[in-house]
């Protein structure tokens, strides 16, 4: 069932006896509290899984007397009643611990809510997991990681500066010849001489953009090649917030 909102001191001594001999969890909050507003959906979820328990929102404010009479000094405050006595208290956003209070003292008879499975229905039934997919063959041609991927990054990076000086690239016998190619070539020229460019010509034939000389890897005539199915990440269970709470009048 859905939290309960507590509106004064006198409806909640109404909706408190209304429980029934029921499990009774109670959210002393308060509208001006972040660590309130914070772990307010966590109890929201439990009291929808916790069907058989009453779950009371009750705003410190609003109810005055009542937070006085149960002596509470710091939002959010949970406390968790079973047969109108009181069994544990909380203080402060701890979404662990609250999870724990309610486990332990909610009514467990209708705390799962899947569906069940009827004995007749066990016969010959089979499971529904889909089969894995077979891993795809390797193929002899499939090229490897580029190994000059890193240098061609920096190449990048350098043409990217030089070309905001105005340098443009050139075409050369079918290859293009960058900004940064032509520093480094210069470079080496003025320290190795013609050997330089020797070097040089071999950086430019080896760091051509779009890894024009980079041989493509193709699947042998006849065959059919099958590729993996890519699963989504797992979800993670991250936990932003975990704090003490908010003192009354801290705001």
């Amino acid at each position: 069932m859905p939290v309960v909102v507590v509106n004064g001191d006198s409806d909640f001594s109404r909706k408190f006896s209304a429980a029934n001999g029921k499990a009774v969890f109670i959210d002393f909050t308060a509208s001006w509290c972040g660590p309130c507003k914070y772990i307010a959906p966590v109890f929201d979820d439990l009291a929808n899984q916790y069907k058989g328990s009453v779950f009371l929102k009750v705003d410190v404010d609003e109810c005055s007397g009542t937070a006085q009479s149960y002596g509470v000094n710091a939002m959010p405050t949970f406390m968790a009643f079973v047969g109108g006595q009181k069994k544990a208290t909380i203080q402060g956003a701890d979404e662990s611990g609250l999870r724990s209070m309610v486990a332990k003292y909610a009514s467990t008879s209708v705390a799962w809510s899947g569906t069940g499975q009827r004995l007749s229905d066990t016969a010959g039934s089979t499971s529904s997991a889909p089969n894995p997919a077979p891993r795809a063959a390797p193929t002899g041609g499939a090229p490897g990681p580029n190994p000059l991927q890193g240098l061609n990054q920096v190449f990048e990076s350098l043409n990217g500066t030089l070309r905001g000086y105005g340098l443009t690239d050139l075409t050369v016998g079918g290859f293009t010849i960058q900004p940064s190619h032509l520093l480094i070539a210069l470079g080496l020229l003025l320290f190795l001489g013609p050997f330089g460019l020797v070097i040089g010509g071999a950086i430019i034939f080896f760091t051509q953009p779009g890894g024009a000389r980079q041989p493509s890897a193709q699947a042998p005539s006849g065959s059919a090649t099958q590729g993996t199915r890519q699963q989504p990440p797992p979800p993670t269970n991250a936990r932003p917030f975990g704090g003490a709470g908010q003192r009354l009048g801290g705001n």
